[in-house]
């Protein structure tokens, strides 16, 4: 799939609003279990603010987490400080490196839009922690 492939090199910026949605209509039909947990950084200020039960959601229909919890503080770091997400295994979507040729190495999954809830949260040097899970 040509859009997911665009996606996987260049994220939301490099795809229209009709080939997310392609993307959201494929990860739908070839979505599996994963079977590890999952990680993603959110760069955020440094007077942010994150509790248990709290909802979160994201803007697209769709959200990109990785299998390298290494992959995730680097994002979440690159403004000295961040929040990592971690999603417990289980849950469905797409391992994209699986389905787009231009992932070599990268062990990203695309996760179906979905409310999730905050189920615990620690900090570890400058980089806060979030569990999460769909609500």
């Amino acid at each position: 799939m040509k859009a997911l492939a665009d996606y996987a090199q260049l994220g939301f910026d490099g795809i229209s609003v009709d080939e997310e949605i392609a993307i959201a209509e494929y990860i739908d039909e070839n979505k599996e279990v994963c079977p590890v947990e999952l990680y993603r950084g959110m760069m955020v200020d440094r007077d942010f603010e994150i509790e248990v039960g709290q909802e979160i959601e994201f803007e697209n229909t769709f959200a990109s987490f990785d299998e390298d919890i290494d992959t995730a503080v680097k994002f979440a770091t690159r403004r000295n400080h961040g929040v990592v997400l971690v999603l417990d295994e289980d849950i469905e979507g797409l391992p994209v490196y699986m389905h787009a040729s231009t992932c070599a190495g990268e062990t990203e999954w695309l996760i179906p839009a979905q409310k999730f809830v905050i189920t615990e949260v620690w900090e570890e040097d400058s980089v806060m922690f979030a569990r999460i899970k769909p609500s």
